[in-house]
């Protein structure tokens, strides 16, 4: 008698662990939907202003490629555009400062 009740116990363990088992696997699976959400989201907003949402136009200007929003007027630049940017600003203790400053905020 003792040791049926023994089984009857470790089969309601085994089906609470496969409950919670799938519980996880079903949000692990809404987690990975709203991460896809998320990132083709973001693959669509591609070439628009982080601002408005406007359509960006590429410029080239002095060797510097610029993406700029025609509605609010905001430029945005990559990583290496603002290194060159930096790099011609010359040798003032303020564009040093602010060089120091930029490359600590790109290896973040």
């Amino acid at each position: 008698m003792i040791d049926s009740k023994d089984r009857f116990g470790d089969l309601l363990a085994k089906k609470e662990k496969g409950d919670e088992a799938r519980y996880a696997a079903e949000q692990d699976r809404l987690k990975l939907a709203k991460l896809r959400e998320r990132t083709e989201a973001a693959g669509a907003a591609l070439g628009r202003c982080p601002s408005c949402g406007e359509t960006l136009h590429s410029d080239t200007r002095e060797g510097l490629t610029i993406a700029t929003c025609g509605k609010c007027r905001g430029c945005w630049i990559d990583a290496t555009a603002l290194e060159t940017i930096v790099a011609r600003a010359g040798e003032s203790e303020v564009a040093r400062e602010i060089a120091r400053w930029l490359r600590s905020f790109l290896r973040s």
